[in-house]
Protein backbone atom coordinates (compact mmCIF):
# COMPACT_ATOMS: atom_id res chain seq x y z
CA UNK A 1 0.00 0.00 0.00
CA UNK A 2 2.71 2.85 0.75
CA UNK A 3 4.53 1.81 -2.18
CA UNK A 4 1.97 2.04 -4.67
CA UNK A 5 0.65 4.80 -2.77
CA UNK A 6 -2.95 3.20 -2.17
CA UNK A 7 -2.85 4.52 1.61
CA UNK A 8 -3.02 7.64 1.02
CA UNK A 9 -6.54 8.45 0.97
CA UNK A 10 -7.30 8.14 -2.94
CA UNK A 11 -8.30 4.31 -2.93
CA UNK A 12 -11.19 3.08 -0.84
CA UNK A 13 -11.51 -0.88 -0.60
CA UNK A 14 -14.33 -1.15 1.81
CA UNK A 15 -17.91 0.63 1.92
CA UNK A 16 -15.57 3.69 1.14
CA UNK A 17 -12.79 3.39 3.71
CA UNK A 18 -9.52 3.72 3.40
CA UNK A 19 -6.58 1.48 4.71
CA UNK A 20 -6.27 3.87 7.11
CA UNK A 21 -10.08 3.65 8.46
CA UNK A 22 -9.58 0.03 8.48
CA UNK A 23 -6.44 0.18 10.77
CA UNK A 24 -8.44 2.10 12.83
CA UNK A 25 -11.06 0.29 13.35
CA UNK A 26 -9.26 -3.27 13.67
CA UNK A 27 -6.51 -1.30 16.29
CA UNK A 28 -3.52 -1.90 14.31
CA UNK A 29 -1.63 0.94 15.75
CA UNK A 30 1.82 0.15 13.76
CA UNK A 31 -0.36 0.34 11.23
CA UNK A 32 -2.00 3.29 11.27
CA UNK A 33 1.52 5.12 12.40
CA UNK A 34 2.64 3.64 8.94
CA UNK A 35 0.45 4.51 7.19
CA UNK A 36 0.57 8.08 8.60
CA UNK A 37 4.18 8.02 8.25
CA UNK A 38 3.32 7.60 4.15
CA UNK A 39 1.08 10.51 3.90
CA UNK A 40 -2.43 8.87 4.51
CA UNK A 41 -4.85 11.71 5.42
CA UNK A 42 -5.48 11.51 9.38
CA UNK A 43 -9.01 13.35 8.12
CA UNK A 44 -9.84 11.31 5.24
CA UNK A 45 -13.86 11.19 5.35
CA UNK A 46 -16.36 8.44 4.23
CA UNK A 47 -19.43 9.05 2.31
CA UNK A 48 -21.12 9.03 5.30
CA UNK A 49 -18.48 11.71 6.77
CA UNK A 50 -16.75 9.46 9.17
CA UNK A 51 -13.04 9.12 9.80
CA UNK A 52 -10.45 7.08 11.42
CA UNK A 53 -10.91 9.06 14.51
CA UNK A 54 -14.52 8.50 14.20
CA UNK A 55 -14.07 4.53 13.35
CA UNK A 56 -11.79 4.25 16.64
CA UNK A 57 -14.56 5.89 18.82
CA UNK A 58 -16.76 3.73 17.51
CA UNK A 59 -14.69 0.15 18.25
CA UNK A 60 -13.10 1.67 21.56
CA UNK A 61 -9.46 1.39 19.88
CA UNK A 62 -7.95 3.98 22.52
CA UNK A 63 -4.32 3.95 21.21
CA UNK A 64 -5.11 3.98 17.18
CA UNK A 65 -7.35 7.08 18.57
CA UNK A 66 -4.26 9.00 20.30
CA UNK A 67 -1.82 8.32 17.34
CA UNK A 68 -4.67 9.97 15.05
CA UNK A 69 -4.58 12.64 17.54
CA UNK A 70 -1.58 13.02 18.29
CA UNK A 71 -1.34 13.48 13.94
CA UNK A 72 -3.78 16.16 14.30
CA UNK A 73 -6.77 14.17 13.29
CA UNK A 74 -9.84 16.67 13.11
CA UNK A 75 -12.72 16.51 16.36
CA UNK A 76 -15.17 17.18 13.65
CA UNK A 77 -15.67 17.40 10.09
CA UNK A 78 -19.17 16.49 9.87
CA UNK A 79 -21.13 17.64 13.29
CA UNK A 80 -21.24 14.43 14.38
CA UNK A 81 -17.82 14.09 16.66
CA UNK A 82 -15.74 11.45 18.08
CA UNK A 83 -16.63 12.78 21.09
CA UNK A 84 -20.39 12.02 20.39
CA UNK A 85 -20.33 8.31 18.93
CA UNK A 86 -17.63 7.46 21.97
CA UNK A 87 -20.86 9.42 24.46
CA UNK A 88 -23.15 6.72 22.83
CA UNK A 89 -21.39 3.66 22.90
CA UNK A 90 -20.07 4.41 26.31
CA UNK A 91 -16.12 4.54 25.53
CA UNK A 92 -15.48 6.00 28.43
CA UNK A 93 -11.49 5.08 27.89
CA UNK A 94 -12.06 6.83 24.04
CA UNK A 95 -13.79 9.94 25.85
CA UNK A 96 -10.95 10.59 28.19
CA UNK A 97 -8.34 10.81 25.80
CA UNK A 98 -10.86 12.63 23.23
CA UNK A 99 -11.20 15.15 25.87
CA UNK A 100 -7.31 14.92 26.72
CA UNK A 101 -6.65 16.46 23.47
CA UNK A 102 -9.32 19.10 23.41
CA UNK A 103 -12.36 17.49 22.32
CA UNK A 104 -15.13 19.95 22.71
CA UNK A 105 -17.77 18.78 25.78
CA UNK A 106 -20.50 21.16 24.73
CA UNK A 107 -19.91 21.08 20.40
CA UNK A 108 -23.58 20.28 18.88
CA UNK A 109 -24.78 17.81 15.89
CA UNK A 110 -26.99 19.89 13.36
CA UNK A 111 -30.02 18.66 15.34
CA UNK A 112 -28.21 20.31 18.65
CA UNK A 113 -27.40 16.76 20.42
CA UNK A 114 -24.38 16.59 22.38
CA UNK A 115 -23.19 14.08 24.25
CA UNK A 116 -23.87 15.00 27.03
CA UNK A 117 -27.62 14.17 25.71
CA UNK A 118 -26.13 11.07 24.21
CA UNK A 119 -24.81 9.44 27.17
CA UNK A 120 -27.80 10.53 29.49
CA UNK A 121 -30.01 8.76 26.69
CA UNK A 122 -28.19 5.75 26.81
CA UNK A 123 -27.88 5.53 30.37
CA UNK A 124 -24.32 5.33 30.72
CA UNK A 125 -23.84 7.25 34.32
CA UNK A 126 -19.91 6.82 34.14
CA UNK A 127 -19.79 8.85 30.60
CA UNK A 128 -22.61 11.21 32.05
CA UNK A 129 -20.34 11.72 35.04
CA UNK A 130 -17.04 12.17 33.07
CA UNK A 131 -19.16 14.85 30.67
CA UNK A 132 -19.84 16.99 33.18
CA UNK A 133 -16.90 16.80 35.34
CA UNK A 134 -15.41 18.58 32.24
CA UNK A 135 -18.05 20.99 32.19
CA UNK A 136 -21.27 19.74 29.79
CA UNK A 137 -24.05 22.05 30.27
CA UNK A 138 -27.22 20.24 31.86
CA UNK A 139 -29.54 22.19 30.39
CA UNK A 140 -28.37 22.33 26.61
CA UNK A 141 -31.60 21.98 24.54
CA UNK A 142 -31.67 19.94 20.75
CA UNK A 143 -33.56 21.12 17.98
CA UNK A 144 -36.76 19.68 19.18
CA UNK A 145 -36.26 21.49 23.12
CA UNK A 146 -35.27 17.85 24.37
CA UNK A 147 -32.61 18.76 27.45
CA UNK A 148 -30.20 16.34 29.46
CA UNK A 149 -33.29 16.17 32.22
CA UNK A 150 -36.07 15.57 29.19
CA UNK A 151 -37.68 11.83 29.75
Amino acid sequence: LTATGRGRGAGFLYEDQTPLHIASRLGKTDIVQLLLQHMAHPDAATTNGYTPLHISAREGQVETAAVLLEAGASHSLNGYTPLHIAAKKNQTNIASALLQYGAETNVLTKQGVSPLHLASQEGHAEMVNLLLSKGAHVNTATKVKHTVCFD
